[in-house]
């Protein structure tokens, strides 16, 4: 069953249509909460969805009335593909999809300026960089603070950002496995480029993002762009 609560997927009535949909698989302990807060709520560029895999039956009471909420169970690969499957054509209206865990720890602001630079650099596959203080489990997600910008050949499953190109290619692999570990290994095999591309320059999963505001406006002039 999917709880729409005035499902306006084009943003708040009057404001620029919102092209980005993130889709989160989140349990009761979900810290999507913060990315809601640090900005006025009409700043956000972005649409939210709920897949709950808990057991409350009406959970996150408090969220805003545009982001809706569906109910499913399993792994997060399982409950992905479940629950796209049940949003049906609402994602074709959007120019990206964000898949991330619901254990990043982020704010509006940050996220709202990862998907500029998503948008500024039509990217088809991305991914916020990890900070000091995440767990790591790829050296190459890891923040190099001097960036704004980097083209990588590695994009995790936890915070992978899909353009509608992207997730069109890849999505038949989202449920490749129960575990979800396997699939990012072959989404640049599945858009057909050396190189997938991938945005780093903020630090979410775990970390405190609190001090990411200052870096960015206190180094964003020296910030570097690599290949």
């Amino acid at each position: 069953m999917l709880l729409t609560r005035f499902a306006n997927f084009f943003g708040l009535k009057g404001s620029v249509r919102r092209r980005v949909l993130v889709v989160l698989r989140a349990g009761d302990t979900s810290l999507h909460a913060q990315w809601l807060q640090g900005a006025p709520p009409e700043s956000r560029t972005w649409d939210l969805h709920l897949s709950y895999f808990g057991d409350q039956g009406d959970p996150f009471p408090n969220r805003p009335a545009d982001v809706t909420l569906s109910f499913e169970k399993g792994t997060k690969a399982i409950g992905t593909v479940a629950c796209l499957d049940k949003l049906g054509e609402r994602v074709a209206d959007y120019d990206w999809v964000w898949l991330p865990d619901d254990d990043l720890s982020a704010n509006l602001p940050t996220l709202n300026r990862f998907f500029d630079i998503v948008r500024e650099h039509k990217l088809d596959l991305a991914q916020p960089a990890l900070g000091p203080g995440s767990y790591i489990a790829h050296d190459i997600t890891l923040q190099r603070p001097h960036m704004k910008l980097r083209y990588t050949t590695f994009v995790e499953i936890m915070a992978a950002c899909f353009s509608r190109r992207a997730l069109e290619l890849c999505r038949p692999y989202l449920g490749a496995t129960v575990s979800s570990w396997g699939p990012n290994h072959i989404f640049r095999d599945c858009l057909g480029i050396p190189s997938a591309q991938s945005p780093s320059w903020m630090k979410p999963q775990s970390c405190i993002l609190g001090r990411l505001a200052a870096q960015i406006s206190n180094s964003r002039d020296n910030w570097g762009s690599a290949r």
